[in-house]
C-alpha cells in the first residue's frame, strides 16, 4: 500500500497549530512535507527560534516516516518556480 504524504504550510514554531497537525498525521504514518517562514514569525509577538524547523523535523522523523520541509514565502505569487 502507498504512504500518504501530507503537505502542511505554517509551521515555523514548536508551539504552533501546524506542528501539533504534523504530529497527528506523523503519529499515524503518514509522510509530512512542511513549508515555513521564519520572518513572518519574527515579526509576531510571540517570535521565532531559528532552530524551530529542524526542530520539529527531528522530532517528526521519530515517528519512522519521512519528512521533507522548505522555507518559503507563500504570500508571493512567484515564491515556487516549476
Amino acid at each position: 500500500m502507498k504512504r500518504r504524504i501530507a503537505i502542511v504550510t505554517g509551521v515555523s514554531r514548536k508551539k504552533g497549530i501546524g506542528k501539533a497537525v504534523c504530529l497527528e498525521l506523523a503519529r499515524r504514518g503518514c509522510d509530512v512535507f512542511f513549508t515555513y517562514w521564519r520572518e513572518y514569525d519574527k515579526q509576531m509577538p510571540w517570535g521565532v527560534h531559528n532552530d524551530e524547523p529542524e526542530l520539529i523535523e527531528k522530532e517528526l522523523k521519530t515517528f519512522g516516516i519521512k519528512c521533507e520541509k522548505l522555507e518559503i514565502d507563500l504570500s508571493k505569487e512567484n515564491s515556487v518556480e516549476t
